[in-house]
């Protein structure tokens, strides 16, 4: 059975602007997957989910509505507009989502002491960048960068506030520009902080077959692998650091709270 030649040209329109659609998601997936959410903070953050529920709605509406309202009968001016209107509500649609996710883009993945903790961009206070080191004092659209804390000044009534604060579910002290410090100056602390790579196979047995596709993947030894707690809105996990040099391998999402560490 033949189809009709409105229906194949229907057919045809909602294809060719089902391929462009195709085309602007992966470039804007490039952006959010590779630059924004990089692997392997990725599965410890929410926008991974985001945007795949963004990208289904947004690839399949536009065809969609192309399917609906094109007609080959009427004339090319009522065409463009028709495609004009539909194309400005897919862009739109895109380019909101792509907003909220640069919002919640992570900037700078900090040591806290004893801990990681993933710093996205709407918890930084913007007038308390003004506080940060004057390299710091505008958050990069590129991938998260590693950072540290220096130490907690000796002002009682403000160490009272931030204790007060992460008592009641406050902001980490992560988020507090003007305690930033380059990454390396907590190399002592990060290695006291840290469990040995066979430690944490005894400690999250749940987990044995993960564990060791990181080392796998790692292509190291497990003398050469340390663990630190990581922590983000979505989730915790371990973040593994090469012992010789504190820089990221890999990271082990878990399926528990970490406690007792």
């Amino acid at each position: 059975m033949r189809l009709p030649i409105h229906w194949k040209s229907k057919f045809k329109a909602s294809v060719i602007h089902l391929a462009i659609s195709v085309v602007l998601a992966m470039l804007a997936a490039g952006l959010v997957f590779f630059v924004w959410y990089p692997s392997p903070y990725r599965e410890l953050l929410w926008g991974q989910d985001i945007y795949i529920w963004l990208i289904v709605v947004d690839t399949v509406l536009g065809p969609l509505l192309t399917f609906v309202v094109f007609n080959q009968r009427k004339r090319l001016l009522e065409r463009l507009v028709d495609f004009s209107l539909v194309g400005a509500l897919q862009i739109g649609a895109l380019i909101f989502g792509v907003w909220a996710l640069a919002q919640a883009r992570p900037v700078y993945v900090v040591f806290e002491y004893d801990k990681f903790q993933v710093v996205p961009v709407y918890l930084v206070p913007e007038y308390a960048l003004k506080q940060a080191p004057s390299q710091r004092r505008s958050l990069p659209w590129g991938r998260p960068g590693m950072l540290s804390l220096r130490r907690l000044p000796a002002d009682e009534e403000n160490i009272a506030v931030w204790v007060k604060n992460m008592a009641f579910g406050g902001p980490p002290l992560a988020v507090q520009p003007k305690l930033w410090q380059d990454y390396g100056l907590a190399t002592e602390q990060i290695v006291m902080a840290s469990t040995p790579f066979n430690s944490l196979s005894e400690k999250y047995a749940e987990h044995e077959q993960e564990l060791q596709d990181i080392l796998s993947r790692s292509e190291m030894s497990p003398d050469q692998l340390i663990g630190v707690p990581i922590y983000s809105g979505n989730g915790s996990g371990v973040l593994m650091l090469s012992k010789e040099t504190m820089a990221v391998v890999d990271l082990l999402v878990l399926k528990r709270e970490i406690k007792g560490w």
